[in-house]
Parts: C-alpha cells; structure tokens; sequence
C-alpha cells in the first residue's frame, strides 16, 4: 500500500467515521497530528497532498471547505462537511461560511 493510501485510510478511521458517528456536520483533520500519530519523518507534505486529493473525497464522501494554514506546513489545518445524503446524512449545496473554532 503507497504511502498516500495509509495516510487517507488513517484519516478516515481516525477522524471522519468517529465523526459520523457523533452526528458530526464536518470534520478538522490537522496536518501535524496525522504526521506525529503516523511517526512519519518530514512528510508534511505528503500528509497534505492526501488530504486535499480527489480521492480521499471521494472515499470518506465529503468535501474540502477549507483549508486553514500554509499549504505544505506543519500548522495546515483541512476542514471538510459530510455529504452523504442517501444515508440520511448531510448535504453540500451552498457554503456560505464556516466557523472554525480554534483550541
């Protein structure tokens, strides 16, 4: 499995299906945590071509609103909404804002 695979799998057990299951509307996934829980080595830039790919939306079935931080960096903060309506969850038509709360 490419490196790019590990990354979205990771990202997507992590992150999006425990949000699901809470009842979530969308999902932050940073940058720097997937990195440090991968125990990966000066690979931010890899961990964000993953997550700003086609295919990581198109598997977790949601969508990129926004990204918050240098591109490549270690602050890249990527903020997605679910938008799987034929499983009664939410859909994406028009984003007017979204809120990102800061910890």
């Amino acid at each position: 499995m490419a490196q790019a695979d590990d990354i979205r799998n990771y990202c997507l057990e992590t992150y999006v299906k425990p949000s699901r299951l809470r009842g979530d509307k969308g999902v932050f996934i940073p940058v720097a945590d997937v990195h440090k829980n991968l125990h990966l080595s000066d690979r931010y830039p890899a961990v964000s071509a993953a997550l700003g790919s086609n295919i990581f939306e198109d598997e977790a079935n949601i969508r990129r609103i926004h990204v918050d931080g240098p591109i490549n960096g270690v602050s890249t903060i990527f903020a997605y909404l679910f938008i799987m309506i034929e499983k009664g969850e939410y859909l994406l038509t028009k984003v007017y804002t979204f809120v990102i709360l800061y910890i």
